[in-house]
């Protein structure tokens, strides 16, 4: 009985080498970057800065080997497709939560200053962008060296409040405010009825007024009734259309 309990346990011992020796033989270096390579070819263009895409990539590739040891082949290609899809969006939640990268780049700047602008889509573009660069600036003096994490809750909301009171102060003019503002007014019920020449002209009007009276910027980044009132009586919409015919 003894002879057959050991002999059992030498084989599930054999076994278990056999195993690890063909997930060993499977897992080579070059398998392996293999795989890296096709990640990483997939997050090119889904992901900005070069660190975090190598994050991504090992990532997927340490998902892939725990949930696939004897790899890839080892599954049919329905399967290997659901797997795939499971680790690439579970990776991409990792590093999506986590702004990890070394040192500042244009590519990140930029990418970081799209999600501040993206984030609230009710208030003016203008604003947004401004607020993004206020925003980005402030963190690379904050985190010189790069991010290994997400920026703290606290730290965001302080220089989301310190970004706003400077920027409050007065809007300044850009193209991209003008625009910004242009396409608000022309938008408004009264003016969207206009044929296009005539909507073109009042909104310019419109765009030149508030300039003269906001030569500094926009106050609150908006304007206001009282002053857009006083800017449409000096934009007369009969006046214009018969200058235009």
């Amino acid at each position: 009985m003894r002879k057959c309990l050991f002999l059992l346990t030498c084989c599930l011992i054999i076994t278990s080498q056999i195993k690890a020796q063909k997930t060993a033989s499977v897992w080579t270096k070059k398998y392996e970057q293999g795989i890296y390579d096709q990640y990483y070819s997939l997050a090119k263009d889904k992901i900005h800065d070069e660190f975090t895409r190598q994050q991504f990539s090992l990532c997927c590739v340490e998902k892939t080997k725990e949930l696939l040891p004897n790899g890839i082949e080892s599954v049919s290609n329905d399967d290997l497709n659901k797997i795939s899809t499971k680790i690439i969006n579970s990776c991409a939640t990792e590093i999506k939560a986590k702004l990890i990268f070394k040192k500042w780049t244009p590519e990140i700047e930029k990418y970081l200053k799209e999600l501040f602008v993206n984030n609230d889509s009710t208030l003016d573009i203008s604003y947004r962008t401004q607020m993004g660069n206020c925003m980005v600036e402030k963190l690379k003096i904050i985190y010189p060296d790069g991010l290994n994490g997400s920026v703290p809750d606290d730290v965001a909301v302080d220089l989301s409040k310190s970004c706003a009171r400077e920027l409050m102060k007065a809007l300044q003019w850009t193209p991209e405010l003008e625009a910004s503002l242009k396409e608000s007014f022309a938008n408004a019920p009264q003016i969207r009825r206009l044929k296009p020449a005539v909507r073109e002209a009042v909104c310019n009007c419109y765009i030149s007024k508030t300039k003269k009276l906001y030569p500094n910027g926009l106050p609150d980044g908006k304007v206001y009734k009282e002053a857009s009132i006083k800017i449409l009586q000096q934009c007369p919409l009969k006046k214009i259309q018969e200058s235009l015919e």
